[in-house]
């Protein structure tokens, strides 16, 4: 079963996430990027083989929100969620991110 890699990476300092995957929370909580490790948060889930997964992404006191399809397939996914110059960035790749 493939497995989704999600990281939550620069631009957190407290602020309150959501992330959903097909529709249940994955994570709800402070995130803070650690400028040692790079990242605020480290999510891991199992997706579904073959069916695509609609990933959400929330800063509710922001007023921010994103949206994006998982791809479906056999391998892995690795996704980067960013917060950069008040916008919140989500970038879905097949290939393990440059700092693991």
């Amino acid at each position: 079963m493939p497995t989704l890699y999600c990281y939550l990476e620069r631009g957190f300092s407290g602020e309150e996430v959501e992330v959903m995957l097909g529709g249940r929370p994955i994570f709800q909580g402070p995130a803070t990027t650690d400028l040692m490790m790079g990242f605020a948060a480290e999510l891991t889930e199992s997706l579904p083989a073959q069916a695509h997964e609609i990933l959400e992404v929330g800063l509710p006191a922001m007023g921010l929100a994103d949206r994006t399809t998982i791809p479906g397939g056999e391998g892995d996914r690795w996704v980067r969620i960013r917060l950069e110059g008040g916008r919140l960035m989500v970038m879905v790749d097949t290939e393990p991110l440059g700092f693991l």
